[in-house]
């Protein structure tokens, strides 16, 4: 299979149909879909644009730049093999898979959290970037403790959830507690007089 026949063979499968009553490509309210290129397709073209500026050389053309284009035309063939293999393809679709459907699942995986992102530190004010460092230290302090005591993983984990909603409930009181505006609103005449 020629390298042309491949290239009609992945036209014919890429690029949709269009049939007569398809709407007009150059009309500029009709939402084509993009084409992407391959490696196959950018290494493919590289390599005829070099073959086709070698032939276009004069007769009288310097020789280190006959000696230049065909050291890239070679390396233009080494690439066009490589992106015929079957392991390119699948990096391919992996790496397209990766960017479109699986994005959210693929960067969850590299999550810690798996599922979670993790905490925004960057909008944090600086006490509360403290605060979070200190908590993320005892947890880890916390977490180290129940593995010398022999405590399982998933039993750390039910754990850990408990001990952050009884840590978030007792500030959430304290913070309550310290908020006078907050205790005129809760009272039940507040805004009678």
């Amino acid at each position: 299979m020629t390298n042309s026949d491949k290239l009609q063979a992945f036209n014919a499968r890429k690029s949709p149909n269009y049939t007569f009553q398809d709407p007009d490509p150059n009309d500029p309210d009709v939402i084509m879909p993009e084409v992407k290129l391959t490696r196959w397709d950018k290494a493919s073209r590289k390599l005829r644009d070099l073959l086709a500026k070698r032939d276009a050389l004069p007769a009288d053309h310097a020789h280190h730049t006959a000696a230049i284009l065909d050291h890239q035309i070679v390396r233009a063939r080494q690439a066009v093999k490589s992106a015929e293999s079957d392991l390119t393809r699948k990096r391919e679709g992996i790496d397209e898979w990766r960017a479109g459907d699986g994005r959210e699942l693929y960067n969850a995986n590299r999550r810690s959290g798996k599922g979670t992102p993790h905490a925004d530190v960057g909008t944090m004010s600086f006490e509360q970037r403290r605060q979070h460092d200190k908590d993320g230290a005892a947890d880890r302090a916390w977490r180290a403790r129940c593995r010398k005591a022999g405590w399982s993983e998933i039993k750390i984990q039910a754990e850990f959830v408990v001990r952050v909603r009884a840590r978030e409930a007792k500030r959430a009181a304290a913070a309550q507690a310290n908020n006078e505006q907050t205790y005129l609103e809760q009272n039940p005449v507040f805004g009678m007089f």
